[in-house]
């Protein structure tokens, strides 16, 4: 692949397996959508073999599934995670034993042997240790030691490396029961040993290249320390053009897609990054540890692309909307404060990205200013002047990593949108991350928990109010859609599809069709 390791091939020929994260729209349907734009076809597992939410996939069935699938295709992106646990929550939450989750990565061997020339991609997830008394997503006792839990593994790490205080540990460790912090390490060495076997079976040429990411992670804690350690075992097994760490989760299948078709064309896309406020490319994003120049040079490096310092014809220009050091998630009360300091900065890349599209350079943009959903001050100044029916990528949702991961992924599929249909997939899915990532989540979610909590006095839906909530969603995100510059006059979310995957207002889905 040019760029990445493989000889190229026509991307109109390439047929792509996906055994998906999880069943949620960003890890399953959004390479679905991506493969289109490079005319790539994605096939999915049938629904029957989905689970939900903590309710694990049918792992047996998927692995069928895949070696049935390996007969017939160029490549397979694979989640460790679906393969061993049966998705990402159910990593966190399932008590099998180490041996049968490490076992089940077997397959991966026989559909290697069934096919050789299958190019297997893989990703594998450093597990997060939650920063709040939830169990949703975690094991029971996270509703009452969640944060205990994160305080005690940042004590730990910092132990480890000689800057914790004395009597620190100490005190974290007595602050969690003995069989609680015992289940919970159970937990965190036999998903390291997923880890650890991934690893193993890239060393063994079963994965052709392999993304091992970290989930909603920090500077400090045993997250941090086994990526140290696994980093350790990169280097003495010389892995490290095929083997990648870094901060995201969600995003990864979009990556390996992206890789794929960077070995799919005989020029892979180069990019050139330009950053809002340069001196915040050392900024640390929320959920993350490592500032977010790196992030971005790791994300491009796992989807084999390069990097130049200026676009030239051809090659990309990926705009990034830099981190607001010290912020999280947007905070309404500090825009004023963020607009004055940033406003300037973003307004001028703005102009550049706009210099650059009237010369034909192709322009992304990465919207990672804050988590969990766009900038506004951004989104304002891509509405007044960016062609965005032009843009090659927009992502701003969720942590720096999905958002990354995502962008750059577009642009890379959107280097093949070579015919009407395939520049009209770019264009929807373009569409479809604004009106999520802004209408959505920086608009619209906040109103919706409010009136939840009005109406029933908690900010999610309870299961008889999941079609209410989803109705009074659309009632105020199809305007906001239906505004949005050249786009909007163009889709529109589908009448009746605005759902809530999960039955909770974390994320959105919905359906774009054409306006005629």
């Amino acid at each position: 692949m040019p760029g990445a390791g493989s000889a190229c091939y026509d991307t109109g020929r390439v047929k792509i397996c996906l055994i998906p994260l999880d069943e949620r729209p960003a890890t399953l349907r959004y390479p679905v959508l991506l493969g289109a734009i490079a005319g790539i076809e994605v096939v999915t597992p049938p629904p029957e073999l989905l689970g939900y939410r903590r309710k694990p996939m049918e792992v047996r069935g998927l692995a069928a599934w895949l070696l049935e699938q390996a007969k017939r295709c160029q490549a397979a992106i694979v989640s460790c995670e679906a393969l061993a646990h049966g998705g990402l929550v159910p990593s966190r939450i399932s008590s099998e034993s180490a041996a049968v989750v490490v076992g089940r990565l077997d397959v991966l061997r026989f559909a290697k042997a069934r096919n050789p020339s299958l190019r297997i991609l893989g990703s594998s997830v450093i597990s997060r240790i939650a920063n709040d008394n939830h169990a949703a997503e975690e094991p029971d006792y996270w509703s009452e030691y969640g944060r205990l839990l994160f305080a005690y593994s940042v004590v730990c790490d910092r132990d480890a490396r000689g800057l914790a205080a004395p009597g620190e540990l100490r005190r974290a460790t007595e602050a969690i029961p003995e069989a609680v912090r015992r289940d919970f390490h159970g937990r965190r060495l036999r998903n390291h040993g997923v880890n650890l076997a991934a690893l193993g079976l890239a060393a063994e040429g079963v994965f052709d290249f392999l993304a091992i990411t970290s989930d909603d992670t920090h500077p400090f804690g045993l997250p941090a320390r086994e990526k140290r350690w696994i980093s350790e075992q990169v280097a003495a097994l010389d892995r490290a053009g095929s083997v990648l760490l870094y901060p995201g989760a969600d995003e990864a299948a979009c990556t390996l897609l992206a890789r794929v078709v960077q070995g799919a064309i005989p020029d892979p896309v180069r990019f050139a990054v330009v950053q809002a406020v340069p001196g915040d490319a050392g900024t640390i994003p929320p959920f993350e540890d490592v500032p977010i120049g790196d992030s971005v040079l790791r994300q491009l490096r796992a989807a084999g692309a390069a990097v130049v310092r200026r676009p030239a014809a051809g090659e990309m220009l990926l705009a990034v909307n830099t981190p607001v050091p010290g912020r999280g998630v947007f905070d309404p009360a500090q825009a004023a404060v963020d607009a004055a300091r940033r406003g300037r900065a973003v307004r001028r890349m703005v102009a550049r990205l706009q210099r650059e599209q009237a010369r034909g350079v192709p322009c992304a943009v990465a919207d990672v200013a804050y988590a969990n959903g766009a900038d506004p001050v951004l989104v304002d100044a891509l509405f007044r002047g960016a062609d965005l029916g032009a843009l090659r990528g927009y992502a701003g949702w969720n942590t720096a990593g999905n958002t990354l991961g995502t962008v750059i992924a577009q642009a890379i599929c959107a280097h093949r949108a070579t015919t009407a249909a395939r520049e009209r997939a770019l264009q929807a899915f373009t569409f479809h991350r604004l009106v999520e990532d802004w209408g959505y989540q920086q608009c619209v979610r906040g109103p919706l928990r409010e009136a939840l909590r009005a109406r029933t006095g908690h900010p999610e839906p309870a299961a008889r109010g999941v079609a209410g909530a989803e109705r009074w969603t659309e009632a105020r995100l199809a305007p906001l859609a239906d505004g949005i510059p050249g786009l909007g006059a163009r889709f529109r979310i589908r009448p009746g599809s605005v759902r809530l995957p999960w039955r909770r207002t974390f994320e959105v889905d919905f359906n774009v069709e054409d306006r005629r």
